[in-house]
């Protein structure tokens, strides 16, 4: 899966220094992870990757993304996120891996030409499918708060 994540982000960002796309390219930070976005007019797409550790090590790769609206300098949005995580006992005693499906409505501000926070929230589901010879799967449902802050390097005239 890391092979197929780092795949998508140089393709995005050789798209955008071809200058064959419209839009640009940016760096999402948030608590606990790191994002590679590409803008395409009133859509992002956006590959997370995010990393836990307290009394599990979690692990998310995930797939995002974000429709935009346009007020002024403020941009609503409302979305959805695909992803695949796995998750361990720090011990190592026990290990799981599912799946994780979600949408989501926010908005992204613009501190300066090539800053932005975001935030969204929404509702997500996680399914978790525990291997060995007792396997059982488990869903999960909650909302999840996303923070972030954005920084766009890429940008085609």
């Amino acid at each position: 899966m890391k092979k197929f994540f780092l795949l998508i982000v140089v393709l995005c960002n050789s798209a955008t220094a071809s200058g064959e796309s419209f839009g640009r390219g940016g760096i999402s930070f948030n608590y606990p992870g790191v994002g590679m976005r590409y803008v395409f007019k009133k859509n992002i797409v956006e590959l997370k990757y995010q990393k836990v550790k307290d009394d599990y090590e979690t692990t998310l790769y995930g797939l995002r993304y974000y429709r935009l609206l346009h007020l002024k300098n403020i941009f609503p949005y409302f979305g959805g996120e695909l992803g695949i995580f796995n998750t361990s006992e720090t011990k190592g005693v026990e290990d799981a891996s599912g799946r994780a499906v979600g949408v989501f409505i926010g908005v992204e501000k613009f501190i300066f030409k090539k800053f932005s926070v975001n935030m969204d929230i929404g509702p997500y589901i996680a399914v978790v499918d525990k291997p060995g010879k007792n396997s059982i799967s488990v869903n999960e449902f909650d909302f999840v708060l996303n923070i972030s802050i954005n920084f766009y390097f890429l940008k085609n005239k």
